[in-house]
């Protein structure tokens, strides 16, 4: 059985609850996937032996006018016993990753009871999603919420949820998951402030182009890098995003873009300020909470419990860094 082992503060106290709520049903489900790899494994092995066979056999002994039939038909059957065995290979994979990631869910749920409330009700979630879409922040498409919360933890009061959009159907289709974290201000500003991505100098030009708002310059260049201001109030835009907010962002950045492999990318962060909200997007996140990213094998459920936790804990340092320079941040 695979054994969770706290390697941070963060995860201190994770370990009983993985043995309670994950492990049991971890190891159940996973020697009936290790099982079904290894017969699938197998049997494809065979076939694909017994089909050359059969295919040599008949080329050797059949008529030259009978031999086009006979090929049809094992190729048919072939690819109908794949199939089967391919499905009966899944069944197994679908329930442990279904399974670990309800159990999963529960734990992380148990683990941050004391930080996070879970929150079921998303209709202004919903609307605050398709806004985002409709603003350019986030990936367009239909949007799909998974776990919401509100952070209860040392009087700070805010929201995350994880979101995932989709556009397009079969080889076009593009599914895009993003982290969203709603803030409120202690007071309305008088305008919008976008703050995106750095495209480059090709696709800043486009942007700027069709943009109704001037691109603000500011001081910290390791933030000019990597990110854009958009907005019609540069002095207020300046008074907003200190120095120490920038930083703030490119440390965001840097953070969530960790262990992130080559054809993942690094993770885009963008966001929102306007009238009493602030509302940040962080690309490429999939559900945080870790009901839907365990996955289909015992070590990747593994490995998503540590990744949960380690994001999970870093949302409330992200609102706290923010609130420390950003005293409009409410309290």
């Amino acid at each position: 059985m695979l054994k969770f082992v706290e390697t941070t503060p963060e995860e201190k106290g994770f370990a009983r609850l993985w043995d309670r709520h994950v492990a049991p049903d971890l190891e159940t489900y996973g020697r009936a996937y290790w099982r079904a790899v290894w017969i699938m494994s197998v049997s494809w092995i065979s076939l694909t032996i017994a089909f050359f066979v059969s295919f040599g056999v008949i080329k050797g002994l059949m008529p030259a006018e009978d031999d086009n039939y006979a090929i049809n038909l094992v190729i048919l059957a072939s690819f109908a016993l794949c199939c089967g065995i391919g499905y009966l290979a899944y069944l197994p994979y679908k329930k442990l990753a279904d399974e670990s990631a309800h159990r999963l869910g529960q734990a992380m749920n148990t683990h941050f009871q004391d930080q996070f409330k879970p929150l079921d009700a998303y209709n202004d979630l919903k609307e605050t999603a398709d806004f985002l879409a409709d603003e350019g922040l986030v990936h367009y498409g239909s949007a799909e919420l998974g776990a919401a919360f509100q952070c209860l933890e040392g009087g700070r009061l805010f929201r995350f949820f994880n979101c995932t959009y989709t556009s397009g159907t079969g080889n076009r289709r593009t599914v895009a998951p993003y982290l969203i974290l709603h803030l409120k201000l202690d007071h309305t500003i008088p305008a919008r402030v976008k703050i995106k991505t750095d495209r480059g100098r090709f696709g800043n030009f486009f942007i700027r182009l069709f943009s109704r708002r001037r691109n603000v310059r500011l001081s910290n260049r390791a933030f000019e890098k990597q990110f854009e201001v958009y907005s019609d109030d540069a002095g207020l835009t300046h008074e907003l995003l200190s120095e120490t907010v920038q930083q703030c962002f490119v440390d965001m950045q840097k953070y969530f873009s960790q262990g992130r492999s080559f054809l993942q990318g690094a993770c885009e962060v963008t966001c929102m300020m306007e009238g009493d909200e602030m509302i940040i997007c962080l690309s490429g996140l999939d559900d945080v909470a870790g009901h839907k990213m365990a996955g289909g094998s015992p070590r990747k459920v593994l490995k998503a419990a540590h990744t949960g936790i380690k994001r999970l804990s870093q949302i409330p340092l992200v609102v706290k860094n923010l609130q420390d320079a950003m005293p409009q941040i409410r309290r």
